[in-house]
């Protein structure tokens, strides 16, 4: 929140100042606010993850170390990234 970002920078600027009321302010709407997205829909299932995976490696070409290039596996997962 910025309220809490403000509330730390007055009392950097005015430390003899009182800015208690402004932090039990922010408190209380930190403890009562509700989130502002669904974060549980952005959550990717730990199985689709791990094939992901399993796909890039199975179909990234090597590079000259034998090992496989960053280019060729985000071109196989995010074809409008290349």
């Amino acid at each position: 929140m910025m309220l809490g970002a403000l509330a730390r920078m007055l009392s950097v600027m005015e430390p003899n100042r009182n800015w208690k009321p402004l932090a039990r302010v922010y408190n209380h709407l930190r403890r009562t606010a509700a989130p502002s997205r669904d974060k549980l829909a952005r959550l990717i299932a730990a199985s689709d993850l791990f094939t992901l995976g399993l796909r890039l490696m199975d179909t990234c070409e090597e590079g000259p170390d034998g090992r496989c290039t960053w280019e060729s596996a985000t071109a196989t997962a995010c074809p409008s990234r290349s």
